[in-house]
């Protein structure tokens, strides 16, 4: 019966330990693919701000052009400065050996915890067939 007990938790442990794997796979793979189109729509308005220049750079009065739209450059530009990316992992793999540490702690817990009950069990049986016995 122990014995079942110390597999069915190395069994659950596994489990656990690969389901929070996948799910730190797939946090990670979200997080990836929302780089990649955040950088997307950043590369289009970077384009955008070049289409701009240049619609600029190409006009006969240029200078006055660029003066007349610092707003909007300085708009554009300080879209780029203050872009934040937030690359927050949540489950990291390096932790894992750890958790199996405090895990087998708490299986030798455990099995501390089982063999006091037991030993209980025996005292309270030993003292009601004393009783019984008595009665």
């Amino acid at each position: 019966m122990y014995k079942d007990s110390i597999r069915q938790q190395n069994l659950e442990f596994s489990t656990n330990t690969l389901a929070e794997l996948e799910r730190s796979t797939e946090d990670k793979v979200l997080l990836l693919k929302k780089l990649i189109q955040q950088f997307e729509e950043e590369l289009h308005r970077v384009n955008d701000v070049g289409h701009f220049f240049e619609d600029i750079l190409r006009k006969e009065d240029s200078q006055l052009q660029l003066l007349a739209n610092y707003r909007r450059i300085d708009e554009l530009l300080h879209e780029f400065v203050v872009a934040v990316h937030d690359l927050t992992i949540k489950v990291f793999p390096e932790d894992l050996p750890k958790k199996l540490s405090e895990l087998r702690f708490d299986v030798r817990k455990l099995s501390t915890y089982k063999e006091l009950n037991t030993a209980k069990e025996t005292i309270l049986l030993k003292v009601l067939q004393k009783r019984d016995a008595a009665l």
